[in-house]
């Protein structure tokens, strides 16, 4: 591999600028990478969550982002309505096809020019429901403790309150 003098050069200039503004000075970089990679390095270098803790009395430069989300989670909603009304037609369109198919997987439907293939098969999850969660943890103690264990998740929401 030969050695790129130009790139070396970029490298030790953002190393020093890194070093000098963020280093030096005590400031966290800011977060660069995808939101869900962020939010797991948090989990994981933050102790397990605290529903006693007391509350964060939260600085006013978040009041932007709380809105934002707050618009977007409606924006989410206004989508997500739309995409239940488009898969309850999609739903619509097709169920006389698989009436038609009764137990087969696949359907052909051949026209002059085009060959539609019609697939609907089925998926399998195998998966404990919760009684038989419950059944296995009083029967079978040992081999619950071996293969179950409880992971944390956090879920983010904001309550809008009156004005204090």
């Amino acid at each position: 591999m030969e050695r790129d003098l130009d790139i070396e050069e970029d490298l030790i200039a953002e190393e020093k600028f890194f070093w000098t503004e963020n280093v030096e000075k005590g400031v966290e970089p800011p977060y660069t990478e995808k939101p869900d990679l962020v939010l797991e390095s948090i989990r994981k270098h933050c102790a397990p969550s605290d529903r006693d803790a007391d509350a964060v009395k939260l600085d006013r430069k978040y009041l932007v982002s709380i809105r934002h989300y707050l618009e977007l989670k409606e924006q989410k909603a206004q989508h997500e309505g739309e995409a239940k009304k488009l898969d309850e037609k999609m739903k619509e369109a097709y169920t006389e096809i698989v009436r038609e198919m009764g137990t087969s997987c696949t359907g052909v439907l051949k026209t002059g020019s085009e060959e539609y293939v019609v697939f609907y098969n089925p998926a399998y999850r195998t998966g404990i429901d919760k009684k038989g969660l419950e059944r296995l943890k009083v029967q079978h103690p040992d081999v619950y403790d071996d293969y179950v264990n409880t992971m944390e998740s956090r879920r983010f929401s904001v309550k809008v309150k009156g004005a204090a």
